[in-house]
């Protein structure tokens, strides 16, 4: 009987706003078509603001050269609670190339990671052996087998690997581990997608209960991360065949502009939504709800109601303090 009242509530309001919405509907349309979105995979994301981290790892580029290898990494250990970066990932090596690319030093050009050999073969810090041949070319030398450490160099190509001695001062890339809940994890950000269709509200409830709230996408490059991986998820309910639209945490009262649940401008603008979207048609007491889609060609899109049965994407800061 519940579910019977709330649907009635549902559609009483889409009928009430839908009545409104042709005036906005239509200069809408009139939009610029002609403006273009960027997709995910044609973005290029150097370090986000804030804290430079990447999944559960955190980075400090240590830019003394007075430093050993030795003494680089003891300055890992003591003061970041971390070691020389271990780059397990191809996605951790390019991000790790554009933060160094990216940094205004004109003399300092290397930085030592925690890459060394053990007999003839070249293993990580972190215990697992190299997969990514990103070597210079006649590296590894190894000369006179005394070159067994490794450093990552801005030179041409940025964030090649060359073997050197332990003796010579560089810079250092130092990693440290910060706790999550989950795997997915961006900047100062963790996100959990549940992709179990629900309502909107059913759904902020869940999110809050996580202890955060529906996904603000306040980047192009956050955008970019949370598309991608919505692309990878697989979605369970009634409509899960056609469903491609997750709700986020975007939402608008009647004559007002879009806003984030975390009360931040939507900075995308029109270049985000497809001309024929946003519609405001969503009645949602009164308010537009948007949903992120997975399909390139239709980013951002305003739902119909909350009425709608979608899966979701919560969001969770996580705090992040560097040892002093």
């Amino acid at each position: 009987m519940a579910s019977r009242n709330y649907l009635f509530f549902c559609s009483f309001f889409i009928f009430l706003f839908w009545a409104g919405a042709t005036k906005e509907e239509n200069e809408n349309e009139l939009q610029d078509s002609s403006v273009g979105c960027d997709s995910p995979s044609s973005i290029i994301c150097g370090v986000p603001a804030g804290e430079n981290c990447l999944g559960d790892s955190c980075y400090t580029f240590n830019t003394d050269r007075t430093r050993t290898w030795k003494d680089a990494r003891d300055e890992c250990n003591k003061s970041n609670n971390g070691d020389l970066v271990s780059i397990e990932t191809k996605e951790e090596l390019v991000y790790l190339q554009e933060k160094i690319k990216k940094l205004n030093l004109q003399h300092h050009k290397e930085w030592y990671i925690g890459l060394s050999v053990k007999g003839s073969l070249w293993e990580w810090f972190s215990g697992k052996p190299l997969t990514i041949n990103h070597w210079y070319n006649d590296e590894p030398s190894n000369y006179f087998w005394k070159e067994d450490i490794v450093y990552i160099s801005r030179q041409p190509p940025a964030g090649g690997f060359g073997d050197y001695y332990k003796k010579y001062p560089r810079g250092a890339i130092c990693e440290t581990k910060r706790v999550s809940n989950g795997k997915y994890c961006y900047d100062t950000s963790c996100y959990t997608f549940l992709n179990r269709e629900q309502y909107y509200d059913v759904h902020r409830k869940q999110c809050k209960k996580l202890g955060g709230d529906l996904v603000s996408l306040e980047t192009e490059c956050e955008w970019a991360y949370i598309t991608k991986e919505i692309r990878r998820q697989k979605v369970t309910g009634n409509h899960s065949h056609a469903n491609d639209d997750w709700f986020i945490g975007l939402s608008r009262k009647p004559l007002t502009s879009w806003k984030w649940v975390n009360s931040a401008s939507n900075s995308f603008d029109k270049r985000i939504w497809t001309h024929t979207y946003p519609r405001g048609r969503s009645p949602y007491v009164s308010m537009g709800i948007a949903a992120l889609s997975k399909n390139p060609e239709r980013i951002f899109k305003d739902a119909l109601s909350a009425c709608d049965e979608k899966p979701f994407i919560c969001e969770k800061k996580i705090e992040y303090h560097p040892p002093t």
